[in-house]
């Protein structure tokens, strides 16, 4: 007798690799009955396909390019002959999908009781965009919040990094393609967005105000603290904000202005606040045809800024170097906290500005603060609507 034909009359089970070779070359003989014009011949085939599908552990995309045909066409029949798939995603089993693991806190914005997160709301009303799709509930239509996307400039890498953090999610930060056309102009911004799913996070802010359409809809700012708004509004400014300055004032101190857009609701809350703070609020006016703005100038702009950007590391970094020195440039030239300016208006009445009695400002130290944040505006490194040319 053969010692070996005890082990040679043993088939050993199959293995993952057999059993999908085998699934492959059975699904290579079924590609042309899945779009065959009998039904009863396209079900038959559409059954052991599915049982191929489910026995060798193929995702739908796999089985697609077997059948040549996609994976929402087989999942709708699928789903139509009663078929059991692997999950929602159409992954393999034991795979664990995006939307599960995207969130480690989903409900960090169910209360918002600290700074960080009111800084990094103020930001989301201004810029992020609640992931909204349509389902079938008692056969009718209504919206479902399922995620979070917020989108921001490659230099604001900073506010996506602390919103990834405040959730500890495991959603990776993705460079992405903005496409703007205005007047006929189409111009390509190279972007970074974070993607996350959680209903109960979309839910939340939601409730916070972080809708779709938000202009649109003339909604305030949310109920907070008293210690929280001015973080709140911060975000604001860091977001839908500005700090800008005209180039035809020939003093570096002079020409300085900054201002929020939004709704009329939402700077209707921010005059509030800065008549809080005993600081002159200006009129909400138009900018552009769809959206309205607030605007500081001069020695006004300056005292807000420092309210605002003072003693804090929860700001754009950005933003918060340009208004630190300015403001820094303000009290070396005025430590008395005034620069004697007159307010006029301008000729054509469309903004009010602010010029001193003796002109240029004499002080060294002031000088060499107001040079720093001039040659900080000139290199775009502050924030301004896109870098300038010739500048």
């Amino acid at each position: 007798m053969n010692p070996f034909d005890h082990h040679s009359n043993t088939h050993s089970a199959p293995t993952d690799l057999i059993r999908r070779a085998h699934a492959f070359k059975r699904l290579n003989a079924l590609r042309s009955a899945p779009r065959g014009n009998a039904a009863e011949a396209r079900d038959r085939a559409l059954r052991e396909a599915n049982a191929l599908y489910l026995r060798a552990g193929l995702t739908l995309a796999e089985l697609s390019v077997a059948l040549r045909c996609s994976a929402s066409y087989l999942w709708g029949h699928f789903r139509r002959l009663g078929l059991h798939t692997h999950d929602s995603t159409h992954r393999r089993a034991g795979h664990v999908p995006a939307r599960t693991i995207a969130l480690g806190q989903p409900g960090a914005f169910a209360v918002i009781d600290t700074p960080q997160k009111a800084h990094l709301l103020g930001l989301l009303i201004a810029d992020a965009k609640p992931r909204i799709r349509m389902r079938r509930v008692h056969n009718r239509k209504t919206k479902v919040y399922e995620g979070l996307e917020y989108i921001v400039q490659r230099r604001d890498r900073w506010a996506l990094k602390r919103l990834k953090d405040l959730l500890e999610s495991a959603a990776t930060i993705k460079p992405t393609t903005t496409v703007l056309t205005h007047r006929g102009t189409t111009k390509h911004h190279d972007d970074l967005s974070l993607i996350v799913y959680s209903s109960r996070l979309a839910r939340d802010l939601a409730a916070l105000g972080v809708v779709p359409g938000r202009a649109t809809r003339n909604l305030p700012l949310p109920q907070l603290r008293s210690d929280l708004v001015r973080h709140l509004i911060r975000g604001l400014f860091d977001g839908d904000g500005w700090i800008t300055r005209d180039a035809r004032v020939k003093d570096p101190l002079k020409g300085w202005s900054c201002g929020v857009c939004g709704c009329r609701a939402v700077l209707s809350d921010v005059r509030r606040f800065a008549k809080q703070l005993g600081i002159a609020a200006p009129p909400i006016c138009p900018n552009g045809p769809n959206n309205l703005k607030l605007q500081w100038s001069g020695i006004e702009a300056v005292r807000l800024l420092e309210r605002l950007y003072g003693e804090t590391d929860l700001a754009l970094p950005r933003k918060k170097v340009v208004a630190r020195a300015l403001v820094a440039a303000y009290q070396a030239a005025y430590p008395d906290g005034t620069d004697g300016s007159t307010r006029y208006q301008h000729r054509e009445g469309k903004r009010w500005c602010y010029l001193t009695d003796d002109g240029r400002v004499g002080t060294r130290q002031a000088q060499n603060l107001a040079s720093r944040a001039l040659t900080l505006w000139t290199r775009n490194i502050h924030p301004t609507r896109g870098r300038r040319k010739g500048r």
